[in-house]
């Protein structure tokens, strides 16, 4: 590695004398620290028996910068990164592929080939699984969050093997076809992502990935080799696959060609993208996945338009990279591979379509000439006149008093308006 101006050998034996052989570089933490690589030499004191896979930190003292992590590794297959070590981005984890001591039962402990987890600040290695078919057979790829908290692996079709209570069993949602599983170092749980929200696995199909199938291959490349595509979100919530299983109703392709052929994939028709998401995980707006199994869908067409290849994802997992020959937006042409990008919000606005051309039309009628209103034109008699009882007072006169009748005779009316009896007039005088 290259530290500043010097240039240090990570594989130089430590504390022994012994010439090394080759060496595999396998990863090393996005800030450089830590440097992870395997070899068929015993580069430190009680190494055991080789492969070796080993941990290079270049902050710890100098004589202890070389760490075992595992001896019994499996066997190198290539020149270049080897494919049984996958290093997550952070550095705090390594998962590889090799045989350690496990306690299958209560005081029962044996050497089991599989996956293994180690954990950089523990020093201490943990069993994920044992998968039926290893990657390096089946030319599968392994795919492990930045964190180093989860790992998808796939396992053939007698399912993958996990420690339970009566020691190694197969995890039953799986049996009888190959597919994908999901590993959380967390609790250590296995999960099936590939089969469905069933009890069980679907009885045909199986799940794939782009570099396990004739012509596929994914939107990374590593020397000129296919590289591993993001096919789980960096939270570990989402995982993406192609598949030929029919996992939900809305899958109407079967494939038959597979059987006929020999199960050659590229001749086959009902590969399709599917998104696995975790329970409790947001599968919606506002919508969580209750289903401990977690909960499927449909990301292509599910249409006999031909085979769809998933690409790979957005480390978030918003957007979802795949091909098909169904046409799914406007403007793709049917029956052509074409790549599309499934993501979360919907896809691009339509744009407006073209102006229609006027001048071309020739010269349209003249718009309608309208007359008077015939309110103007009307000729009649008028509205009547209102009735003298509706019609309203102009203002509030003072009405006249109405006239008292006369006191009857010997009778006259007083300064209160009484009628009273009259004093007769005398007619003698008196002198």
């Amino acid at each position: 590695m290259r530290s500043g101006d010097e240039t240090v050998d990570v594989s130089e034996p430590e504390r022994v004398n012994i010439a090394p052989g080759p060496v595999f570089f396998d990863g090393a933490s996005v800030d450089g620290t830590k440097v992870f690589f395997n070899s068929g030499s015993a580069l430190t004191p009680g190494a055991g028996v080789g492969p070796y896979l080993y941990e290079y930190d270049a902050q710890a003292p100098a004589e202890h910068r070389l760490t075992l992590i595992a001896g019994g590794l499996s066997e190198v297959s290539s020149e270049f990164v080897d494919p049984t070590v996958v290093v997550p981005e952070d550095g705090t984890a390594v998962y590889y592929e090799g045989t350690e001591p496990l306690e299958v039962r209560k005081g029962v402990v044996e050497p089991v080939t599989g996956i293994w987890r180690y954990d950089v600040a523990t020093e201490a290695s943990g069993f994920v699984a044992v998968p039926t078919t290893t990657k390096i057979a089946a030319g599968e790829q392994w795919y492990a969050t930045p964190d180093g908290r989860f790992l998808l692996f796939m396992s053939g079709g007698e399912g993958a093997k996990v420690l339970g209570s009566g020691g190694l069993e197969v995890e039953p949602r799986g049996l009888g076809n190959q597919q994908l599983y999901r590993y959380d170092a967390l609790n250590g749980s296995v999960s099936c992502v590939s089969c469905g929200d069933g009890a069980r696995a679907p009885l045909k199909g199986k799940a794939e990935t782009p570099t396990s199938v004739s012509g596929g291959g994914s939107l990374m490349q590593l020397g000129g080799t296919p590289g591993a595509p993001v096919d789980i979100s960096n939270d570990g919530s989402r995982v993406f696959f192609q598949t030929s299983a029919r996992l939900v109703p809305q899958d109407t392709n079967e494939d038959t060609l597979q059987e006929e052929f020999g199960g050659n994939e590229a001749l086959g028709r009902a590969s399709d993208v599917y998104e696995w998401v975790a329970d409790g995980a947001e599968d919606g707006p506002g919508t969580l996945c209750h289903l401990a199994v977690g909960c499927t869908f449909l990301i292509s067409a599910g249409e006999p338009d031909g085979p769809s290849r998933f690409l790979g994802a957005s480390e978030d997992g918003r957007d979802v990279f795949f091909s098909s020959a169904a046409s799914l937006v406007p403007g793709a042409p049917a029956g052509f591979s074409s790549i599309y990008d499934a993501r979360i919000g919907g896809g691009f606005p339509r744009k407006a379509g073209p102006v229609e051309c006027t001048s071309c039309q020739g010269v349209g009628a003249p718009p309608p000439q309208f007359g008077a209103g015939a309110s103007e034109t009307f000729a009649g008699a008028g509205n009547p006149p209102l009735p003298a009882a509706s019609a309203a007072p102009a203002g509030k006169a003072k009405s006249k008093p109405k006239p008292k009748p006369r006191c009857r005779h010997g009778y006259k009316r007083n300064r209160r308006g009484r009628c009273v009896k009259a004093a007769r007039s005398s007619a003698r005088r008196r002198p």
